[in-house]
């Protein structure tokens, strides 16, 4: 019956798999480390017979020495191309969402040179918010507008006025709420007469829709800006009502009078003007409810859970929050995770959005080759990218950094410093060197005492590759046996060859000799004629040449 791995048996597994003694050892113990948590994790959900554990056991034995790489293999090179081959054949066309209400993530090529390029200004920025326990949507929406999107004092407000005030008379109304106001708080802008001694306002009208979809109060539209500013007096008006009216003490401020006549006359004041250019624009640049930088969110539905996706980052924030799972939060910005969580959550980041991003595009690219990728832009404890800007001068010859951007101008460079070239692989490609990678990795001694107490090697004949079986012969071949006499037919009577051919040829064709003192036919002998005899004619082929001595070698396969 098939069932889990216990831990024992993981651990039994993972105990053949030694430190590598070729490596530094701080290196080796590391890199043993990561493979058997990488090992256990995926053996915690395995199911299988008992009796195939031994055969498990063997085949990860068997995969972790096949994934040992030979000394000098270029990994680098493999990763590039490995990498390179589906981002070019990845669609250049980017997926529009005009129209679409959504919140856009950059997906394909662009987000590949986002992360290559490690943009700190990216075209969409996201975070994914986990809650600790699971909320109904409209508990999630509520939590969402109430305490993650970035409401500003702008953003609430349809109308912002300044205007003088000396008493009630000139609030237009609002007197009635305006001592109910002082019945609860504290009076600080009138005297004992009731006057205003401070008599320059700014009346903030207020949305109440957006208000209610924020769950913001007047109240606290008035204690955050109080908080941000110890000079002002906020007068709240009832949330039914929706408005804000600010005083604003200039008592304590000097002020340059101005000598412009113009504004002199059109009733224009110092006051006014710092209430117009200065104290308005900083109310309307007041946070007032979220979180800085959160300026959309949308609910998602994952397992079961309702989730929320933020258009835009502020992970230390969400972090704070004490609804929220933060184990679980993720961020799209690497420069954030970086600053947050440190270099090793960079590393991460990187490794697990680029196979995402590639995974997406139906491309199957190895692991491998993307940590490979993630260690080489996070390996000196920042996140450089991969550019002429990212790279490091000090590491890199002058004749690599030509081969790669600004030929002439890293010459020049190089010239000018005096930098010399070590010779990488670049370099020695352009130089025409041997490489120092695969064979060229090493180098190789000869051992001279060895070399004397052996005699030199004698070379064997070369042999050939033939079919059948044969023999290595060094004798002359001998000669090629006599050909076979041909033997004529007996001729036909002598009616018959009387009527054939005349009488002055036949004679001559059995003599040898022609009727008109010709010689015999080449190639033919003739004997005697003899009455009631048989006449015999042999015909004799042309010599060969005689054959020329040689040597037949063959060559046999290792298997013969």
């Amino acid at each position: 019956m098939k069932r889990l791995l216990t831990a024992s048996e993981i651990e039994d597994i993972c105990d053949q798999i030694q430190i590598n003694p070729s490596i530094p050892f701080d290196t080796a113990v590391a890199v043993r480390e990561g493979l058997v948590k990488s090992i256990k994790d995926q053996l915690k959900e395995v199911e299988m017979y008992p009796s195939g554990i031994p055969e498990l056991k063997r085949e990860v034995l068997l995969e972790y020495h096949r994934s040992m790489l030979q000394p000098g293999e270029m990994v680098g090179v493999q990763a590039a191309t490995s990498i390179g081959e589906p981002v070019t054949q990845m669609s250049l066309n980017a997926f529009h969402y005009s129209g679409i209400s959504t919140i856009g993530i950059a997906s394909g090529v662009p987000r590949v040179e986002e992360i290559l390029n490690a943009s700190k200004k990216q075209k969409m920025s996201v975070m994914n918010l986990y809650f600790k326990n699971r909320k109904s949507v409209e508990q999630a929406r509520e939590h969402a507008y109430s305490k993650m999107v970035e409401v500003y004092l702008s953003g609430l407000a349809t109308r912002i006025t300044a205007r003088y005030v000396s008493n009630f008379s000139d609030l237009d109304g609002a007197e009635e709420w305006y001592r109910l106001f002082f019945q609860v708080f504290s009076n600080e802008i009138l005297d004992d007469l009731g006057e205003f001694y401070m008599n320059w306002m700014v009346r903030v009208e207020l949305d109440r829709d957006m208000m209610y979809k924020h769950r913001i109060s007047t109240l606290d539209i008035a204690e955050k800006i109080e908080e941000s500013f110890r000079d002002l007096y906020v007068v709240p008006s009832p949330d039914s009502i929706g408005m804000v009216d600010i005083y604003v003490d200039f008592k304590g401020i000097r002020l340059k009078k101005t000598d412009n006549k113009f504004e002199q006359f059109k009733g224009f004041s110092v006051e006014s003007r710092c209430l117009q250019n200065v104290v308005v624009p900083y109310l309307k640049d007041i946070l007032i409810s979220g979180v800085s930088g959160i300026e959309d969110i949308q609910l998602q539905e994952e397992r079961g859970d309702w989730t929320i996706m933020t258009k835009g980052t502020n992970l230390y924030a969400a972090f704070q929050d004490e609804e929220l799972d933060y184990t679980r939060c993720r961020s799209s910005d690497i420069w954030e995770i970086f600053r947050v969580l440190g270099v090793e959550a960079a590393r991460q980041f990187i490794i697990d959005e680029f196979y995402k991003v590639l995974s997406a595009g139906g491309a199957s690219v190895g692991r491998r080759h993307i940590e490979l990728l993630a260690d080489s832009m996070t390996y000196q404890g920042k996140i450089s990218s991969v550019n002429r800007y990212g790279i490091d001068r000090n590491q890199i010859g002058p004749m690599a950094k030509a081969s790669f951007e600004e030929s002439v101008r890293n010459f020049f460079i190089a010239a000018v410093n005096g930098e010399t070239d070590q010779m990488g692989v670049s370099a020695s490609l352009m130089a025409g060197k041997l490489v120092k990678c695969g064979t060229g990795f090493m180098d190789m001694v000869l051992n001279e005492e060895m070399l004397q107490k052996h005699k030199p090697y004698q070379a064997r004949p070369m042999i050939r590759r033939t079919n059948y079986p044969a023999k290595v012969v060094s004798q002359p071949l001998p000669p090629p046996p006599p050909p076979a006499p041909i033997v004529a037919k007996p001729p036909a009577p002598a009616s018959t060859k009387a009527a054939r051919h005349p009488a002055s040829v036949l004679p001559a064709m059995l003599t040898g000799k022609s009727a008109y003192g010709g010689v015999a036919l080449p190639g033919m002998k003739a004997e005697p004629v003899k009455e009631n005899v048989p006449t015999k004619i042999t015909f004799m082929k042309k010599p060969k040449a005689k054959p020329v001595q040689k040597d037949v070698v063959v060559d046999f396969d290792e298997d013969d």
